[in-house]
Formats: structure tokens, sequence, C-alpha cells
């Protein structure tokens, strides 16, 4: 029987094999950060914008809501000055995204794919097929990714890039990220929060293009974690180590809930 994976649970375990044992041998996902929080909450107002179930103005309000929650359920910031450049960059974003005319638009359209011999699944956050060319596109509100990062996070667009190549296998496939915080000038990704009145701006997408070297490279970086998981002992911690420095990590620190075991060690 194949093995069934997201996304989330493969780059898990890139990210930190300790995290991959907490959260999926022993079953203990912990809390959510204020990131993680809000991040939903964008994600969701961007689609729903998309889909004219609300408008922008509406969108703002309820992010400011939803800041408020995130306050009083005593999720935390890293600094003041990083919570006013966030705040500031996604509500920028609501304020003036939008709503896509693509034809044949997809919304949270569920997948499942089979990769060498594991079942990868998951939801395509929007997709639309014109003229044999498919545009798959993923709301992030993270920071720009270093080229060390990209190197896995943009596994994620190439396994929805994949399952969809199985039902359009002749479509040109366009992948790209919505980096919500970000505008696009010129070539340039700029925080919102620092754009001036007149700047002329586009979305801050970042594209590519899903060919048979992306195909290949996608096949390799899963057979090669599944390999390293299953090399691992489910009953021996110290088999599977931190990805991270507990003590100065901005991952271990903010993101995963399970810091505190590693600090205690």
């Amino acid at each position: 029987m194949s093995q069934l994976f997201s996304y989330s649970k493969l780059d898990t375990f890139t990210s930190c094999p300790r995290n991959y044992y907490w959260a999926y041998i022993k079953g203990i996902r912990g809390g959510e950060s204020v990131y993680t929080y809000l991040g939903s909450v964008a994600h969701d107002l961007a689609e729903a914008i998309d889909q004219g179930h609300t408008t922008n103005e509406k969108a703002v309000e309820r992010f400011k809501e939803e800041v408020e929650n995130a306050d009083m359920l005593g999720l935390t910031w890293i600094t003041p000055k990083s919570q006013e450049t966030y705040i500031n960059c996604v509500l920028h974003y609501l304020q003036f995204h939008e709503a896509s005319q693509a034809a044949n638009q997809h919304i949270e359209d569920v997948f499942a794919v089979e990769i060498g011999g594991a079942v990868i699944w998951g939801f395509i956050d929007k997709w639309c097929r014109e003229d044999g060319v498919i545009t798959i596109t993923d709301y992030k509100t993270s920071s720009k990714f270093s080229a060390a990062d990209l190197k896995h996070k943009k596994m994620q667009l190439f396994i929805y890039a994949e399952a969809l190549s199985r039902y359009y296998p002749d479509d040109q496939i366009i992948i790209r990220y919505d980096m919500m915080k970000y505008a696009k000038v010129g070539n340039t990704l700029k925080p919102r929060n620092e754009l001036k009145i007149d700047t002329e701006y586009t979305e801050g997408f970042v594209p590519m293009e899903y060919t048979a070297t992306c195909r290949q490279e996608l096949y390799d970086w899963v057979n090669n974690i599944i390999t390293e998981i299953d090399a691992r002992d489910p009953d021996d911690i110290d088999t599977w180590e931190m990805g991270e420095n507990p003590q100065k990590s901005f991952f271990c620190k903010q993101l995963c809930s399970h810091c505190n075991k590693c600090l205690s060690e």
C-alpha cells in the first residue's frame, strides 16, 4: 500500500526531522503562532475576494478584527516593528487586491497524485485553464524565500502542477506564488508598506514554468525524503535530529510548537 503524505508533511521533515517526529510519529501537533493564525485568515479573505464572496472593504475590516482576536488569544510577535510591518502589508493587499477575472477558476480544489510509490494529497489555492495554459496560484504571507528555502518550497507548486498535468498532459503549466506582503515594482518585490502613493506596481507574483526538469526534481525530492523517513526508528527520538537551532532560529522560536521540548534537552 502506498504511503499517504501532504506537502506540509514532507516539508516538515525537510525543515526539521525532530519536529516531524513530534507531529507525525507521536501525533502532537501543538498550537498556532500569530503568523499561522493570521496567515490563514489572509489566505481565506483573498480567496473570498476572488470568488466575489466579500468586498475589499469588508476583508480589511475582518482582518483587523482577527488581529485583535490574535492578541486576545495571547499570540505574540517577534517585535512591535515586525507586527506593524506584517499588518500594514497584508491590509494593503486586501484593500487593493482585484478579484480574479479568469474563466474556469477553481478555488481550494482537492487533489491526490501518486509520485514514486507515495500518494500526495492536498488543496490547490487557485488555478484556471485557458487556451491550453494552466495557471496555478498559491497565496503566501511569509517573507520572501531565500534561494536555499526556494529549493524545497517550490516543491509545493511542483506537486500541484504534477497533479494537473495528469489530466492535461499537453498543456503548458505556469506556477506562481502570490507573495501577499509584497508588490512588484519593475522586477523587484517590495514590501507593500514601503510603497508611495504614486508608485506603479503589480501583484507580487513569483512565477515559474513546470517542465520535465522540474518533474524529475520533484520525483527525486519526494523519493529522497521517503527514503530518509523510512530509515529512521519511530521508537528512538535520537534518530530524528534537530534541523534548526532552537536557541536562535526564527522557525523554532516563532513557528514550531515543540521548541520547548528541544530547549529542555
